[in-house]
């Protein structure tokens, strides 16, 4: 099993050094985490994206039109 979540948010001050960005520019904070048949994580991550390098596209339906 594999679970994402991400949440849009603003670059604090280590960040926006870290990614060469200015101070409360967006960013997507996501965490990853798989998880294998027994239910123990064999991968976590802590993943902070520049705002301008997200794009979102999400299927919305279960069938397309």
């Amino acid at each position: 099993r594999a679970h994402q979540t991400m949440v849009i948010g603003a670059a604090d001050t280590e960040i926006a050094e870290l990614l060469q960005i200015e101070l409360n520019a967006p960013t997507a904070e996501a965490t990853c985490v798989v998880v294998d048949d027994q239910g123990i994580a064999i991968y976590v991550a802590e993943i902070v994206y520049r705002g301008d390098c997200i794009k979102f596209d999400i299927e919305l339906t279960s069938k397309p039109f």
